[in-house]
């Protein structure tokens, strides 16, 4: 959300220079190739907006699963993410008795199934966790591994919730740390806030729904970051969803059927109007 972020002041000149693509492309080099080299950035004037609308799919299955057509958010997830780092031995495959080895592939996948057990026993209704990338280094089939990263995520819309994951996640990865044989350490990467929406705008999304498909709507939370999280810093924000097809997103098979987006786009624009006539 680098735009978003740069229109609400949240993104300082700093951040801006660490930033390269996956194809080794530097954001600093990207805008000189664009002529945007040296030109002030646009910063967002509050007096001028009302707020912030966003449409999305839900990228999930609420809405499809349980046949409804519009939902009304009512908050963006907070999502918190850390590295843990094993580090054990590196050494050869072969020659390496079981007894003496250090393989940090194994430290993190024992570690990996313990956090995904334990996180299952302090979840609220909504928070979901994901080990989204795991690394073994050298990664080669005759090699015990000497040293294993993963990425860890947790996502909930209570920093509560979130916090108790965190420091059941610091306690865990100390515990593997003092057992062995492999060091485990930790490092927090990112933390998003979670942020509501504007209730008076979630009113006037939900009212539009209900003209349209009267009882066919929903308020939810969303699972998902979006620009309106980042802009309701700044402006009051609200978020509508439509129907992602069986729930699938960032795969090639994201859909959603045509009639929920005319439906969408109806209910957006009757919901814009009603907040712009309320001045």
């Amino acid at each position: 959300m680098l735009g978003s972020r740069s229109f609400t002041g949240k993104l300082a000149e700093t951040e801006i220079d660490g930033y390269e693509s996956r194809d080794g492309v530097k954001l600093r080099d990207a805008l000189v190739r664009a002529g945007l080299a040296g030109r002030p950035r646009i910063a967002v004037d509050p007096a001028r907006y009302l707020g912030y609308l966003e449409a999305h799919i839900e990228q999930g299955d609420t809405l499809d699963s349980r046949g409804l057509r519009i939902g009304i958010v009512e908050g963006i997830v907070g999502i918190w993410n850390w590295r843990v780092t094993l580090t054990g031995q590196q050494n050869h495959a072969g020659t390496t008795q079981m007894a003496r080895r250090k393989d940090a592939g194994v430290a993190m996948v024992r570690l990996a199934t313990q956090i995904h057990d334990r996180f299952a026993t302090l979840a609220g209704p909504r928070t979901v966790w994901t080990i989204g990338r795991m690394l073994i280094d050298p990664n080669a089939p005759s090699i015990v591994p000497g040293r294993a990263e993963m990425l860890v995520q947790v996502r909930d819309l209570d920093i509560a919730v979130l916090a108790r994951h965190r420091d059941t996640l610091l306690e865990m990865v100390g515990e593997s740390d003092r057992a062995g044989p492999c060091r485990a350490t930790i490092e927090e990467l990112s933390q998003t806030e979670a942020r509501m929406m504007d209730k008076a705008f979630q009113a006037e999304i939900e009212a539009a729904a209900e003209r349209h498909v009267p009882g066919a709507h929903l308020r939810m939370p969303s699972g998902a970051g979006h620009d309106a999280q980042v802009i309701s810093h700044k402006l009051r924000a609200g978020m509508m969803f439509i129907p992602s097809l069986k729930g699938i997103s960032h795969h090639w098979s994201e859909d959603t059927k045509e009639e929920d987006i005319v439906l969408g786009a109806q209910v957006f624009a009757d919901a814009a109007a009603a907040i712009l006539k309320a001045g």
